[in-house]
């Protein structure tokens, strides 16, 4: 747990070991993927929710 600690003073501090640094990476992405599914999601949803009224005017 020490070393635990001494690397996340380290961390705070501006320094951040090459496995951090990893970890940030992987989660960087996963994060970017989230948003982009997201966006699919909103626009599956907002073309569903238009759907009915598009058939009304057809």
């Amino acid at each position: 747990m020490k070393d635990k600690l001494s690397e996340l003073e380290l961390a705070i501090d501006g320094f951040i070991t090459p496995e951090q640094a990893e970890k940030i990476r992987v989660i960087k992405h996963h994060y970017e993927d989230l948003k982009s599914r997201k966006a699919e999601l909103e626009e599956i949803i907002l073309s569903l929710s238009l759907l009915p009224t598009l058939r009304r005017l057809i």
